[in-house]
């Protein structure tokens, strides 16, 4: 019984040791219809049923910084979008529908039209409001399924499942931009990992259970 106790401990600490080594996705998008402009991209395992999302706009010398209105994406498993909870700031409205999100909270967020851009997502996150400054550039939100996510497994390396789409907020010269483009996107910046200064190592809580997965091995060959 104690040998069972253990290897169930042991592989449930090595469950969270894997999520927490889940390879980020990094990236900029640069190419991006109407006025020159970039979003960078990070998503994260926050934990076994988290997925942390950091949006900014980043300033470089020649390109607009506008405001964040809209972001989309697609899901590998679409049978879980209903069960999905989005939460963080500057969010003003989602929509989660299987290939049918254009647009989520106002005709200022669509992707559809301008630049040949008409692709459908499964899910859509708009930021701010329409027709106010809202000064959004840059947000943290959490994408979170209670049976579990995996950043691997919820963006796999396919076609279609590492596609994202931004909308930026009109410019003050009038313009606006949008993007529909595949990870990296054209990027000008690393992508797929962490920063390479950054040591790899499990979570403290993944440490712990592994840990307390191998005493409870040790204790079972001694007492045998």
């Amino acid at each position: 019984m104690l040998l069972k106790s253990s290897l169930i401990g042991f592989f449930a600490a090595l469950g969270f040791a894997t999520a927490a080594h889940a390879t980020p996705l990094n990236f900029e998008l640069t190419q991006f219809t109407g006025a020159s402009s970039r979003v960078h991209i990070l998503v994260e395992q926050q934990d076994a049923n988290t997925l942390r999302f950091t949006l900014t706009e980043p300033v470089h010398a020649g390109e607009i910084q506008g405001e964040l209105r809209a972001f989309y994406f697609n899901v590998a498993n679409e049978s879980i979008l209903s069960a999905l909870s989005i939460s963080g700031s500057f969010i003003s409205a989602t929509a989660k529908s299987a290939n049918n999100v254009t647009e989520v909270g106002g005709s200022d967020t669509t992707l559809d039209g301008g630049g040949g851009i008409a692709h459908p997502f499964d899910v859509g996150i708009a930021f701010g409001t329409a027709g106010s400054d809202g000064f959004v550039y840059s947000t943290v939100f959490t994408i979170a399924y209670a049976g579990g996510l995996n950043l691997d497994t919820f963006f796999p390396q396919t076609a279609d499942a590492q596609l994202f789409g931004v909308r930026l907020k009109p410019f003050p010269n009038g313009s606006s931009s949008k993007l529909v483009c595949n990870a990296p996107c054209g990027s000008t910046s690393s992508s797929g990992g962490p920063d390479p200064q950054q040591e790899d190592v499990p979570a403290p809580a993944s440490l712990m259970l592994l840990g307390l997965g191998l005493a409870g091995l040790g204790l079972r060959r001694r007492w045998a």
